[in-house]
């Protein structure tokens, strides 16, 4: 078995005379790569049946007329379809575009009548993976997979010899399952879910510091925050000294899971937040946030050091969505 990059590369360079790799050659092809596809196959059709409950199998629909009914808006009224389909209590949910939407089961009849319902709206169209399947779970929480845009976070996606973006920005917002209600209409997807998954997981960091923090990372807090005053005038080296808090943070919790997963989200922020930073309206007001963490953490207390993160992540969330707002609105040099 081969990594599809490496075969690709391998194939171009002449290292191997042929691969299986179909899909992503295929594409590589069509945009002018001098590959040749001879044979493509699969081991059985891309095709699903959804039943009402009641059929617990094909040979159950047997001899009975079904039918075929379109419903829904139409390719003409700017609907792409989507791949996420299923059945839960008395509603059809369906991906349609950006949206995943409900619509009532009918008493009568096998297809929908009545207009649908959002449940989730402004999930990512761009990139090559713009489907989102999903699955409901018995107690109605709705799984939807949000794919990458590229195959490995490529600048240009799917060409030999160019490197995958490191640390990978795509992230933020895509490679991963979101969840939702599907008993709730009106849910989107945003990037402020990130915010929300730093505070559930930054907030029991913190409380965790608080009781097992060294001497010697209680030093390295205190060096960090003596940096960020140091560079209130400096954006980017204000928040080196910021990411860099936040990871002693993590490492003073004593969990090395907790740990890994801190790195891996302040890698993406440092690299999401680097592109808006210089914008930033009061870095001070950000460091004394950051000392008052530091503080709890020294003084032992662990429930003033979970509310200390709690406040300074939504004020950095606050921060950064206005930074963005500035970034949007700021005239092009």
């Amino acid at each position: 078995m081969m990594l599809p990059q490496l075969a690709h590369n391998a194939l171009l360079s002449g290292d191997v005379d042929y691969h299986g790799v179909a899909d992503s050659a295929l594409r590589l092809a069509a945009r002018g790569a001098p590959i040749k596809t001879i044979f493509f196959g699969a081991a059985r059709p891309n095709y699903f049946l959804i039943a009402k409950p009641q059929f617990k199998s094909i040979q159950e629909l047997r001899g009975k007329y079904i039918g075929i009914v379109r419903f829904g808006d139409t390719i003409e009224q700017g609907n792409h379809g989507g791949t996420g389909i299923g059945i839960y209590k008395d509603w059809l949910y369906a991906e349609t575009n950006d949206r995943i939407v409900r619509y009532a089961l009918p008493k009568d009849g096998i297809a929908p009548a009545g207009a649908p319902e959002t449940i989730v709206s402004g999930l990512p169209l761009t990139g090559d993976h713009p489907m989102h399947p999903f699955a409901i779970d018995a107690k109605g929480n709705l799984f939807v997979d949000v794919a990458t845009a590229t195959n490995s976070c490529q600048a240009q996606n799917r060409m030999p010899n160019v490197p995958g973006d490191k640390p990978c920005t795509e992230l933020e917002t895509r490679a991963g399952i979101w969840r939702y209600d599907a008993n709730r209409t009106g849910q989107r997807f945003t990037p402020a879910e990130m915010f929300e998954a730093r505070r559930s997981l930054e907030m029991a960091i913190a409380a965790l510091a608080a009781e097992r923090a060294t001497g010697d990372q209680m030093a390295s807090m205190s060096e960090e925050i003596t940096g960020m005053f140091a560079s209130l005038d400096e954006p980017e080296q204000f928040l080196v000294h910021d990411m860099r808090f936040h990871q002693t943070v993590a490492a003073a919790s004593g969990n090395r899971i907790l740990t890994a997963l801190m790195n891996m989200v302040a890698t993406i922020l440092f690299e999401v937040r680097s592109k808006t930073v210089r914008r930033a309206r009061d870095l001070k007001e950000s460091a004394e946030m950051h000392r008052k963490i530091y503080r709890a953490i020294r003084d032992r207390n662990s429930e003033a050091a979970r509310d200390a993160m709690r406040d300074h992540l939504m004020l950095a969330q606050k921060a950064q969505e206005q930074e963005e707002a500035d970034a949007i609105h700021q005239p092009s040099s």
